[in-house]
């Protein structure tokens, strides 16, 4: 098996969760002050909106995708926090190395009408090694790192027609995380592989980066969601030897509601990562990222708590529970104030 995390620096970028069955960093989607969208991402939902509401006649509303809504619909605060976590062997610079990594990614989305909201996030990431061993042979000793992400600041505009509910946005990723050890790539490459490679633009290093994100969801019968969402990133290189990047991502879900709070579901995601020079683009099958997480999710109103478990399906971050693949548990928690 190839080094873990040496795809992730020789090519200066490796590759790119939506939350308990939708990505973590929008885990502040499944909040909803309207009962009747429990389990639902209200992430793609107006959080005020009752989707059931008729204009006089009886006609549905007729919503635009690009409609800013109400301001007095806004005004409403959305937190949340995740804790990612990983312990086991994993092959770094030629050698093995036993591995201890946790990964907080914190989070904040205010609704400026009920139609739009900007969100902001960033995660930070703890790592420790006992030594990388070639051959039997101590060559890196043991360290540890606490390295900053990347915070990224985006914009969303949400909508709704019937029970299909949709969200379209764009984000910027400042270029905050750096390294210079291989720890440190490491403590970053642990991070991205926790959440099964994706969002990248939150962690690599020397980074500047424009995203642009979409999720579509719907309702299948009275207890089951099902969803997808896509996202688009080119990640500037501001350092030296840092490559611009080109990152493409996909995902697809399902969501049941169990009984009272719990709601159980599966996510699977894609991510394709490519290395940009100034006029060629080069694809390797190890760029290529497959992940699964079943998760469970407990709805209290306004507040949840959730839990998952990321499994890494191939290379370059897994197979998990193999000798150098990484998985990660992840937890999380959110309210609306």
């Amino acid at each position: 098996m190839k080094p873990l995390l040496s795809l992730l620096l020789a090519l200066a970028c490796p590759l790119v969760a939506h939350a308990q069955g939708r990505d973590w960093d929008n885990a502040e989607s499944n909040l909803s002050t309207d009962t009747s969208s429990d389990g639902r991402d209200p992430g793609a939902l107006d959080p005020d909106a009752d989707p059931e509401s008729t204009e006089e006649g009886g006609e549905s509303e007729d919503d635009s995708l690009f409609d800013t809504g109400d301001p007095e619909g806004g005004g409403q605060l959305a937190l949340w926090a995740e804790l990612a976590f990983f312990a086991g062997g994993v092959e770094r610079a030629g050698g093995q190395t036993d591995t201890f990594a946790t990964s907080p990614l914190i989070g904040a989305a205010y609704s400026l009408t009920s139609r739009a909201r900007i969100s902001a996030q960033w995660g930070f990431s703890l790592a420790s090694h006992d030594g990388i061993t070639v051959g039997g042979i101590e060559t890196t000793p043991s360290d540890s790192t606490l390295r900053l992400g990347n915070p990224l600041i985006s914009v969303d505009l949400l909508g709704h027609r019937d029970s299909l509910r949709y969200r379209v946005g764009a984000g910027l990723a400042l270029p905050v995380a750096s390294s210079d050890s291989a720890t440190q790539d490491l403590a970053i490459g642990l991070a991205m592989a926790m959440r099964g490679g994706f969002h990248p633009w939150l962690w690599m290093p020397n980074r500047l980066s424009l995203i642009a994100t979409g999720r579509v969801e719907g309702d299948l019968g009275e207890n089951i969601v099902i969803g997808g969402d896509g996202a688009a990133a080119l990640l500037i290189g501001t350092g030296d030897g840092a490559n611009t990047n080109l990152s493409i991502e996909a995902g697809a879900d399902g969501e049941y509601h169990a009984k009272g709070p719990l709601f159980v579901g599966l996510r699977l995601t894609m991510v394709l990562y490519a290395d940009l020079a100034p006029s060629t683009s080069s694809l390797d099958n190890d760029n290529l990222q497959f992940a699964l997480m079943p998760y469970a999710r407990f709805l209290f109103g306004r507040s949840f708590v959730t839990a998952g478990l990321e499994i890494n399906l191939d290379t370059p971050f897994g197979p998990s529970f193999s000798d150098a693949g990484v998985w990660g548990l992840r937890v999380g928690a959110g309210t609306v104030l």
